[in-house]
């Protein structure tokens, strides 16, 4: 048996802004959602490995939240949305247990003698099943629903269901001799859960928390990975809706690493439009993007350069362009970072419509670095527009 304790502590400083009214009337309001939060979460685990052909873990844990800050028993749809949240401190907790059984596994071994990548290949096909109950969570409406751990609802009972498979490969690196790497991987799974709102704010799966209509089933979630060696790698992943059996989102990352002078990093996402289902039926708020990332560098590291970008296929819009170029000597260094951002394509809820960035620092060797007074990128901005 394993046992675990973990705490947390936070601060949550969130603000929505929303606009009422339409034309002169249009008054733009911001509700200041922030709070406190004290987590603690101690976890029992029991693995049961004593059959080849089957594994079993299950584990136990006890959860207790406290919250600063909940929401007003009293509100209604109709009332301002300001008061809404109200000062007064709301606790939970409960208890989960939750098993899988992993099993039972299928298996191929054969040799490659013949090729010039790998020794041997083995793949395994691995079936699997789980159980979970949450108790009672009688608060649930008064929780100020901020991120995951907030939005647990009670009273249910989880049953998944799902496969794995793996294709792992001794591939020849540079050296001598032949070393394990698991090359290529799936897998394809699902949930049913007891009480269908808890369909709406399970974190296994990508397309919740998007005010979706209660389903007992959970879309089907497919996961592709690859890495055929070090350098390069790729995943894959989509959901589909179990209702309608349409694709809900779909996304692709890759990666390309050569020696310690070149990085380069892509990905693609779209979110598709379900005529029928709500929070996919708006075509306003589906998405399309593609972003990339490229970094080179010298041999030694003298001169470095970065570009990146995020682009919005759907609006034909850069949403992000950085380029930074750095030049570092033995004695000292400059880099120069440039940063834009285009915020048209949020509407109403972009406060400006463009941001530039200029960001300009020293180096100087047993000295530190030196920077305009607003700091890099991510801590302020030296000049917007």
């Amino acid at each position: 048996m394993y046992y675990s304790f973990t705490g947390e502590f936070a601060e949550l400083m969130r603000i929505d802004r929303t606009t009422r009214g339409r034309g002169d009337a249009a008054q733009q309001v911001s509700l200041d959602s922030g709070l406190r939060r004290l987590d603690i979460n101690p976890t029992l685990q029991v693995p049961f490995t004593r059959w080849p052909f089957l594994i079993v873990d299950s584990t136990a844990q006890w959860r207790g939240t406290y919250w600063t800050e909940s929401v007003d028993p009293h509100w209604t749809r109709n009332m301002d949305p300001a008061l809404r949240q109200i000062e007064e401190s709301v606790g939970r907790s409960f208890v989960e247990f939750r098993s899988r059984a992993t099993g039972p596994s299928f298996v191929k071994i054969w040799d490659t003698p013949n090729s010039g990548y790998s020794e041997r290949m083995k793949h395994v096909i691995e079936p699997w099943t789980s159980v979970g109950r949450v108790s009672a969570v009688d608060n649930f409406d008064q929780i100020v629903q901020l991120e995951g751990i907030d939005a647990i609802r009670g009273s249910t009972t989880q049953f998944g269901y799902g496969i794995d498979t793996r294709l792992y490969a001794r591939v020849y690196e540079g050296g001598a001799e032949s070393v394990p790497r698991e090359i290529l991987s799936a897998s394809i799974m699902q949930t049913y859960y007891t009480d269908d709102r808890a369909s709406l704010y399970d974190r296994s799966f990508r397309t919740s928390f998007n005010n979706t209509s209660p389903n007992n089933y959970s879309p089907v979630s497919i996961f592709v990975r690859a890495s055929p060696s070090q350098t390069l790698g790729a995943t894959l992943r989509a959901e589909i809706d179990s209702r309608y059996k349409e694709l809900r989102t779909i996304g692709a990352e890759g990666t390309y690493q050569r020696g310690d002078w070149l990085e380069a990093r892509g990905g693609w996402s779209q979110r598709y439009f379900i005529e029928e289902l709500p929070g996919f039926n708006d075509p306003r708020y589906l998405d399309h993007y593609v972003n990339g990332f490229v970094a080179a560098r010298t041999r030694g590291g003298t001169v470095r350069g970065l570009y990146e970008f995020n682009y919005d296929v759907k609006t034909g819009r850069y949403l992000q362009q950085r380029i930074r170029i750095e030049y570092h000597a033995q004695c000292c260094g400059i880099r120069g970072e440039y940063q834009f951002f285009n915020f048209a394509g949020l509407g109403h809820r972009a406060v400006i419509p463009q941001d530039r960035r200029f960001n300009l620092s020293f180096t100087l060797a047993g000295l530190g670095t030196f920077a305009n007074v607003l700091g890099a990128f991510g801590g302020g901005a030296s000049g917007a527009r």
